[in-house]
C-alpha cells in the first residue's frame, strides 16, 4: 500500500491538449506500450488473469464527508507513468452537489492516491458528450501503459476489441465485481448506432457490441478503455466507456467516447 495525498482538486482545462502532447510518447507506433497477456478472441465475459490489462485502474472516488459506501467504482487506463485517463461523468460533482473529495486507484496490488483530477473544459453533462478526464498521479509508476489511438485509426464496424473493468456483471445482483472483467466487444456499425441513440454524436462517440447478445459494458465499468489491437501487436484505448441505453445494460451497444479524435499523432 502506497500512501499518497488524501485530497484531489477538480480542475477543468482542455484535456485535449494534454492528450496531444501525450500522444507523442504512447501513440503505439515504434512504442513500448500497449503490451497485454490477453488471447486474441474472447467471446464471453470472463475474469481477467493477472496482468492482462496492466493498464487497468480500478478507481473509488467519494464525495467528501460521506461513507465508503457512497463511493462509486470507475474504471480508467494508465496512459504514461504519471497519468490515468477516465470519464468525466466519473469524477464530476455528486448530483447532491458535494465535490469529489477522494480518488483512490488499484492497478494489480500497488495502491496510490490521484494528486489532482481534470476533466475535459467542454464536458456536457446533459449529452455526455466530451466524456473524457485525466487523473495525475503525485509520482511516476513503472507500470505497462496503454497507447493513445493514431488519429487516422479507422472506426469501420466489426473491428474486434475488448472491453475491461469491475462494473456489474450479474444483473440479479447488481453490484460491482471484485474482480476484473473482460469481452469481446466489436465496434458497432455507426448506422446502427445511430438508430439506437438518435441524439449520440458520431463524431466524438460511438457504439460497440452486439445486438441482442446479453454482453456489454455495464455500472461500474464506465471510464475504462475500449482496447483495440493495432497490426503491430500494441493495444490502444480506442474509446472511453460512457454510458449504455437507459432500458438496461444488455438493451443495446455501449456508447464510447471517441479518442482518435481526440488525438494529433
Amino acid at each position: 500500500y502506497i500512501n499518497m495525498m488524501s485530497w484531489t482538486q477538480t480542475l477543468s482545462i482542455a484535456v485535449t491538449l494534454v492528450l496531444m502532447y501525450l500522444s507523442g510518447e504512447t501513440s503505439g507506433v515504434g512504442q513500448p506500450c500497449g503490451n497485454s497477456l490477453a488471447g486474441a478472441r474472447i467471446v464471453n465475459g470472463a475474469n481477467a488473469k493477472g496482468g492482462t490489462w496492466p493498464w487497468m485502474a480500478r478507481l473509488t472516488i467519494c464525495p467528501g464527508k460521506t461513507s465508503a459506501n457512497e463511493c462509486r467504482i470507475c474504471g480508467g487506463s494508465l496512459i504514461n507513468d504519471r497519468w490515468i485517463l477516465t470519464a468525466a461523468h466519473c469524477i464530476h460533482d455528486y448530483d447532491n452537489g458535494e465535490k469529489v473529495d477522494e480518488i483512490r486507484a488499484t492497478f494489480d496490488d500497488v495502491y496510490v492516491r490521484d494528486e489532482y483530477a481534470a476533466k475535459m473544459s467542454d464536458y456536457n453533462k446533459e449529452t455526455v458528450r466530451n466524456d473524457i478526464a485525466l487523473l495525475k498521479l503525485p509520482s511516476s509508476y513503472d507500470l505497462n501503459a496503454i497507447c493513445l489511438p493514431p488519429y487516422n485509426l479507422t472506426t469501420s464496424g466489426g473491428r474486434g476489441c475488448m472491453a475491461s473493468g469491475w462494473g456489474v456483471s450479474d444483473l440479479r445482483v447488481y453490484s460491482p465485481s471484485n474482480t476484473l472483467q473482460h469481452v469481446h466487444l466489436p465496434m458497432a456499425d455507426d448506422n446502427l448506432c445511430a438508430r439506437e441513440f438518435p441524439d449520440i454524436d458520431l463524431n466524438t462517440q460511438f457504439c460497440a457490441g452486439i445486438l441482442k447478445s446479453n454482453i456489454n459494458v455495464c455500472s461500474g465499468d464506465s471510464g475504462g478503455p475500449l482496447n483495440c489491437q493495432l497490426t503491430n501487436g500494441a493495444w490502444v484505448a480506442n474509446g472511453v466507456a460512457s454510458f449504455v441505453s437507459k432500458r438496461g445494460c444488455t438493451a443495446s451497444f455501449g456508447v464510447f467516447t471517441r479518442l482518435p479524435k481526440l488525438v494529433r499523432i
